[in-house]
C-alpha cells in the first residue's frame, strides 16, 4: 500500500508541473515536396489516398492551408468546409487545373455508387415498416449505418491479461479488415494470432505468421 501511495503521489506531482497553455499555438503540416498525385487509382505511403481517398479534396486542403496559414476555430469553420467541398470552388479549380478532371470523375463515381446503395436499403417513411420488411428478410445481411469496413474478430492462441479490467483476460481482438487483407489472411471466418513474447512492456502476437500485433498500455497497436 505504501508503494502504491508513493507512485500515485509522484504522478500527481508530475501533473502539477505541467506547463500552461501555449500563448501562440501552432500546427505542423507535413506534405510531399512534389505535387499530390492526380492519378485516382494510385495510393501512396503515410495515408496518402488511404485515410482520405479523394485526391482532389487533399489538394484543395493543401492549397487552402498555404493560402490561409492562420486558422481561427470556430470562426473559420464555414470557410474551411466550403473551400474544399463547395461545387463552385471545385469547378473553378478544375477549369484552371484540368489535369485533376480524372480525379474528380473518380470521386463522382464513388459518391454515386455509395448514394445508390444507400437508397436501395433506406426505409420508406411513406409506408409502414411491415409493408417493406420483406426487402430485408430476403437479403439476410447487415446494413451499415456509415461507410467503412467491418472489423474482424481474431482468435488469440493464448489469452492476454486485460490492462483495463483487473484480473480479466482477453482471448480475441477485433482488427480492421484492411489489416487482415494486407497480411494475406484468406479465411476471414476464423483468423488467428500466435503469441510470441513480451517485449518493452507489450505482449507480442504474430498475425498470419507475418505481421506483429502488440498489446500494451495504449491497447492494440501494429506497424
Amino acid at each position: 500500500m505504501a508503494r502504491q501511495e508513493r507512485v500515485l503521489g509522484t504522478a500527481a506531482d508530475k501533473r502539477d508541473r505541467r506547463p500552461g497553455s501555449p500563448s501562440d499555438p501552432g500546427l505542423w503540416v507535413l506534405a510531399p515536396m512534389d505535387p499530390l498525385q492526380t492519378n485516382p487509382k494510385r495510393k501512396g505511403k503515410h495515408g496518402r489516398g488511404t485515410v482520405y481517398d479523394s485526391w482532389l479534396s487533399l489538394e484543395l486542403t493543401r492549397r487552402l492551408i498555404e493560402t490561409y496559414p492562420e486558422i481561427q476555430i470556430p470562426d473559420d469553420n464555414r470557410r474551411l468546409v466550403e473551400a474544399v467541398y463547395h461545387p463552385d470552388i471545385i469547378q473553378d479549380f478544375l477549369d484552371n487545373a484540368p489535369v485533376w478532371q480524372a480525379a474528380w470523375e473518380n470521386d463522382q463515381g464513388q459518391d454515386f455508387a455509395r448514394s445508390s446503395h444507400g437508397h436501395q436499403v433506406a426505409l420508406d417513411f411513406t409506408t409502414t415498416y411491415m409493408e417493406q420488411a420483406h426487402r430485408y428478410r430476403t437479403n439476410e445481411r447487415q446494413i451499415r449505418t456509415r461507410l467503412g469496413s467491418d472489423d474482424i474478430t481474431v482468435q488469440l492462441d493464448e489469452p492476454v491479461a486485460a490492462r483495463f479490467v483487473a484480473g480479466a483476460t482477453q482471448e480475441t481482438v477485433d482488427l480492421p479488415l484492411w489489416l487482415l487483407v494486407k497480411v494475406g489472411v484468406s479465411d476471414l471466418t476464423s483468423p488467428g494470432a500466435t503469441r510470441q513474447s513480451d517485449r518493452n512492456g507489450e505482449t507480442v502476437y504474430l498475425l498470419n505468421g507475418r505481421t506483429e500485433i502488440r498489446y500494451g498500455p495504449f491497447g492494440w497497436t501494429w506497424d
